[in-house]
């Protein structure tokens, strides 16, 4: 039985989309940045070369839901949400 191919078509259009974020480490004698990137550390360093005393690992990773294009912002990290401090002025 052939399925006609304008199905696939709005199935496709219904499909969600998932990335991760790194929170990347990196570390030389000196100094420590951090980065949050949606380059794993082995690719970051592929893309990104480091100087030869920097040590590159990733502290944090979490799961995001939506696109990456247009260079949109990365959703912030679900376990570091700030939570508002409750009103105690009464």
């Amino acid at each position: 039985m052939k399925i006609p191919l304008f199905i696939f078509y709005f199935i496709s259009l219904s499909a969600f989309a998932e990335y991760r974020v790194f929170n990347i480490q990196i570390k030389n004698p000196t100094a420590t940045r951090t980065i949050q990137s949606t380059l794993d550390p082995i690719q970051y360093k592929e893309l990104y070369p480091l100087a030869a005393d920097e040590v590159i690992s990733y502290d944090d990773t979490w799961m995001c839901f939506g696109r990456t294009d247009h260079f949109l912002a990365l959703c912030p990290n679900p376990q570091k949400a700030q939570i508002p401090d409750p009103d105690v002025s009464n």
